[in-house]
């Protein structure tokens, strides 16, 4: 994907007075695991898109947007599980690192997987969806990093997000972020932009046993509990797009637009599987760091859930 604006059309930008201009601010940058998390202050205002740009160059005005290399991007309340928000009737807030806590309101979230061992320059610019206009002025330390961070491939790790236990139970909810672009030790997960993908993993006392992985349409948080059968753990997954939509646990087609509600029917393309490639990633890290028996793993599900 490559949204390099032509330097004709950058020019034009510096000479055209926006009224309605949305520039993010304190945007900030850190890595671990195979991932930087950029993050940054809204404007504020609505129905907008953050278009993220990185260069091994300082991105210090807009025409450095034209040598920069589109990343992708996300929208309003990126910093928000809006998934779990949306179940649980209360606004949840993504915790990127434990020690501090969930993320404060009003902050946007970019996840970035490494695909390279590189230094790389971050920067944020909007765009109105209300009419397609973007604002793309950049000011350094604002919405742009004006020291890169250092990236470094290894394979990204889920964050926990909250932790509680119920009898001999402990549920464990974890997102990870995927995104885009193939990363040598993470696939794509779509074909947008970060997102941040729910499961939780439900321990059922302390030592290793078998995995039973349910496939439902339903939430990836609540038990079943007449499904944790006396010495097994359970894995709850999610086949869910920010615009309501499942994938049938397969996946979607390159061009589909995971935010709207009115995408076409294509006659051409490839359909990619995102989400069975997420799937696989999931369980093979439940399976690599959790108490579970690697030869004693087992699904179900029902009706497309059965797919």
């Amino acid at each position: 994907m490559n949204r390099s604006l032509p330097s004709a059309l950058l020019l034009c930008f510096f000479l055209i007075h926006h009224s309605h201009a949305y520039t993010v601010t304190q945007v900030a940058a850190s890595y671990k695991d195979g991932q930087v998390f950029l993050k940054w202050q809204n404007p504020g205002a609505s129905n907008l898109k953050y278009h993220v740009y990185r260069s091994t160059s300082p991105i210090s005005t807009s025409a450095d947007l034209a040598s920069s290399y589109y990343v992708g991007n996300v929208r309003d309340n990126s910093g928000v599980n809006i998934r779990k928000s949306n179940l649980e009737g209360s606004t949840y807030y993504f915790t990127i690192d434990p020690a501090n806590g969930p993320l404060a309101e009003g902050t946007g979230l970019y996840v970035n997987t490494c695909t390279d061992n590189l230094a790389w320059y971050y920067a944020v610019v909007t765009e109105n969806a209300n009419n397609g206009q973007d604002d793309t002025q950049i000011n350094p330390g604002e919405n742009s990093l004006t020291s890169p961070v250092q990236e470094t491939i290894a394979a990204p790790q889920p964050i926990l997000q909250q932790t509680s236990v119920a009898g001999d139970v402990t549920s464990m909810q974890y997102v990870i972020w995927g995104n885009n672009a193939d990363a040598p030790d993470m696939p794509a997960f779509n074909n947008v932009g970060s997102f941040g993908y729910n499961f939780t993993f439900f321990k059922r006392g302390s030592a290793p046993a078998p995995l039973y992985v349910y496939f439902r349409s339903t939430d990836p948080f609540t038990p079943i509990m007449s499904d944790f059968a006396s010495g097994r753990h359970v894995l709850l997954m999610d086949d869910w797009l920010p615009n309501g939509q499942a994938t049938d646990w397969f996946g979607h087609h390159e061009d589909y637009d995971i935010y709207s509600y009115n995408n076409p029917e294509w006659t051409s393309g490839t359909i990619k599987a995102y989400t069975q490639k997420r799937v696989y990633y999931t369980i093979h890290w439940v399976i690599n760091y959790c108490p579970v028996l690697a030869d004693q793993v087992y699904a179900s599900g029902s009706s497309h859930n059965g797919l």
